[in-house]
């Protein structure tokens, strides 16, 4: 139900056609890079997220209504959690250290 309602049409589509066992992590992947787009722009959940898509992956590029761009970089910090930050500089290398 929370993916109907805040995603859009095109990532609940996405999330639909993942096979089930994958889902709850797709979710997590697309709510995770929604949040960083948010966080960036400085805005609450008082904006839309409907209104954009953070599901293209060949290009981690999200325009908004603005005409904005924000490029999105993902990764798994943990079997059970994923997390994403947005920046307006295009992404080239990302870096994941792990410290035990």
């Amino acid at each position: 139900g929370v993916a109907k309602k805040f995603f859009s049409e095109e990532e609940y589509a996405y999330l639909l056609a993942v096979p089930e066992p994958e889902r709850i992590k797709i979710f997590y992947w697309i709510w995770s890079r929604k949040e960083a787009v948010l966080k960036a722009l400085g805005v609450g959940l008082h904006f839309s997220l409907s209104s954009f898509s953070v599901v293209n992956a060949d290009k981690m590029e999200v325009s908004l209504q603005d005409k904005s761009h924000w490029y999105l970089e993902s990764f798994d910090v943990h079997p059970d959690y994923q997390a994403a930050f947005a920046t307006q500089q295009k992404i080239e290398k990302t870096l994941l250290r792990k410290w035990k």
